[in-house]
């Protein structure tokens, strides 16, 4: 193995990705399957902007996700993509452009 670091982060990517899926999964059969009492997502904490998040395309919902969620540095975030520093800002820039247009947000978007 060349790069075994490479390999951690192409793991742990995948396995987010992967837990990203059956959390929708179990969303989609809880509402489904209650008996009584309808989930709303619109009802949950933040729902919009998380169905914002989830509409960025792929890298930029990434980079949004291991920087706020995560709360990793732009190296950490360029080493997990595989891409420069530079993309990173670049996919934050553009992914933040997006949701601040999406959420009638103030166009003064943060710079990290």
């Amino acid at each position: 193995m060349d790069s075994p670091g490479a390999w951690v982060r192409r793991v742990a990517l995948n396995s987010a990705k992967n837990l990203h899926r059956k959390r929708r999964h179990e969303w989609r059969w809880m509402r489904r399957h209650r008996h009584g009492e309808v989930l709303n997502e619109d009802a949950l904490p933040d729902a919009r902007l998380w169905a914002a998040v989830r509409a960025l395309p792929e890298k930029q919902r990434s980079a949004i996700a291991l920087r706020y969620v995560e709360d990793l540095s732009l190296t950490g975030i360029a080493a997990v993509l595989g891409c420069s520093e530079g993309t990173v800002k670049t996919h934050l820039f553009r992914a933040r452009q997006t949701l601040a247009t999406v959420l009638d947000a103030p166009r003064e978007v943060e710079q990290r």
